[in-house]
């Protein structure tokens, strides 16, 4: 499995925003094992991770660069993908090819192509689910210190920190993130019971005075501003059944709305079904619509041929793949130099936290050279 590493340079000494971003994460509810003044292993919530896709763990590096400058190492070994994902691409790849095979007039050539449609559509189901997690890592990288963060003595070197004194600081960091004027519009709660890391419950709601970031409900049942879970609700939600001006899961409903199995809402997209004002799937429904099926609020007097239909049906995930794969090949060659000159400029290794080099002491002796870790099988 490939060694998969990105960067981002940000003001600040490297100690103080390894600390800052670490003590952001644990403050919204992710685990955050510290290595070093500079390091430390962050691991995404096992419901997230499950449900979601994404690696179990990432090592953040905070290295030096230019002056009152530092750059941040994300690594990670790829977030692979889960039973589920696999089962759901089996299911939607068979239900997909029995909406074929009851198209009436045999196996024309244009239908044994279209056949394939499905399976290569939703071969990666994550990409319908992605989390954003590595957004999420990225954004609180960049984040700004807060009036909470200036104001605690604790959190500039909460790495170095025992841990007893980082549940110290953390508990005042979220006391002053709900104390202050009541905040109509900022909402911040959750069930007390969790499962797999995760509450049954989130309601969240304007900005996080800690991160200051807007918050994000994540939990089994989400509902906020943004929402990601098992069910999610929110103006941009993303889960298995999501719900939201902006909605994207295996079944989305919303004003646009991107599903797996089904897409409803004004523009709709969807691997299989597709209902809304602007429809686009392999049935399509709505007032303009592409697909094999297609039932559209336009009368017209053209008799569109089959094959005309499913072609066009198939050119919005086709485009899709190829700009994706070619914006991709673009900027990774580029990114890839520009990272390997400056490990390599830091004397930095290419280790990366998985679960048999998470032991800080491991780590700090050097063991990056003993797991012979090429920097030839690495992507940017």
């Amino acid at each position: 499995m490939r060694l998969n590493r990105r960067m981002q340079v940000v003001d600040g000494e490297p100690d103080v925003v390894a600390s800052h971003v670490a003590v952001r994460l644990a403050h919204l509810g992710d685990e955050v094992e510290p290595v070093s003044a500079t390091e430390f292993v962050w691991r995404p919530q096992t419901a997230e991770r499950r449900l979601f896709g994404g690696p179990k763990s990432v090592r953040v590096r905070v290295l030096p660069d230019t002056a009152g400058q530092s750059a941040v190492v994300l690594e990670w070994r790829g977030g692979g993908r889960a039973l589920s994902h696999w089962a759901a691409w089996a299911l939607v790849s068979a239900l997909g090819i029995a909406c074929l095979n009851a198209v009436p007039g045999g196996w024309p050539w244009w239908k044994q192509i279209m056949a394939l449609w499905p399976a290569v559509a939703g071969w990666d189901v994550t990409r319908f689910l992605r989390s954003g997690w590595l957004a999420r890592l990225e954004r609180q990288v960049g984040a700004t210190s807060t009036e909470a963060f200036a104001n605690a003595p604790t959190t500039d070197r909460w790495l170095t920190l025992d841990a007893e004194q980082r549940v110290v600081a953390l508990g005042w960091l979220r006391q002053q993130a709900s104390s202050g004027t009541a905040d109509l519009m900022s909402v911040d709660r959750r069930s007390a019971v969790t499962l797999w890391g995760w509450p049954l419950w989130h309601v969240a709601a304007g900005p996080d005075r800690v991160t200051g970031r807007m918050r994000e409900a994540r939990g089994w049942y989400a509902r906020g501003q943004f929402a990601m879970g098992l069910v999610a609700v929110g103006q941009v939600a993303r889960g298995w059944l999501a719900v939201g001006q902006a909605a994207s899961g295996l079944v989305a409903m919303g004003q646009l709305a991107v599903g797996y199995f089904a897409a409803l809402g004004q523009a709709a997209c969807s691997t299989l079904v597709a209902v809304g004002q602007a429809g686009i799937g392999l049935i399509g429904i709505g007032m303009v619509a592409l697909g094999l099926w297609i039932v559209a609020g336009f009368p017209t007097t053209v008799d569109i041929p089959g094959w005309v239909a499913g072609l066009c049906a198939a050119v919005v995930p086709v485009l899709t793949v190829i700009g994706l794969a070619g914006a991709k090949m673009a900027l990774s060659s580029a990114e890839r130099r520009e990272l390997e000159a400056r490990l390599e400029a830091a004397g930095a290794g290419s280790a990366v936290a998985d679960e048999a080099s998470l032991s800080p002491a491991q780590r700090m002796a050097g063991d990056d050279a003993e797991r012979g870790i090429s920097q030839v099988d690495t992507q940017a």
